[in-house]
C-alpha cells in the first residue's frame, strides 16, 4: 500500500487469516479476501505480502509474525499454490 494511502487509515485495522481467506477490519467496516482472489505473495526479508490485485497487498512485518514468519508463509503459499508465489 503506498505511504500516502497508508497515511489516511486512521482506524485500526486488524486482518485474520483461516483456510477460507483473509477478514480484514478496519474500524466497524469488515470485508473478505478469499484465498482464490489472492493474486500472488512476495517474500521479501523483511516482510511477507499478500498481495489482493496487482498494486494493493497486506504488509505482515518481520516484527509482527516473529518467529511464526516462515510457517505463516508456508501456510499462505499452500493457500495459492501454483499461482504467483515470489521468494
Amino acid at each position: 500500500m503506498p505511504r500516502k494511502q497508508a497515511a489516511g487509515i486512521t482506524q485500526d485495522t486488524q486482518v485474520s487469516i483461516d483456510d477460507s481467506g483473509l477478514y480484514i477490519r478496519v474500524g466497524d467496516d469488515t470485508s473478505q479476501l478469499p484465498w482464490k482472489s489472492v493474486k500472488r505473495i512476495s517474500r521479501k526479508p523483511a516482510m511477507i505480502i499478500i498481495f489482493s490485485d496487482t498494486t494493493h497487498g497486506f504488509i505482515f512485518t518481520n516484527r509482527v509474525l516473529g518467529n511464526e514468519k516462515e510457517e505463516f508463509y508456508r501456510y499462505a503459499s499452500s493457500k495459492v499454490e501454483g499461482r504467483n508465489v515470489h521468494n
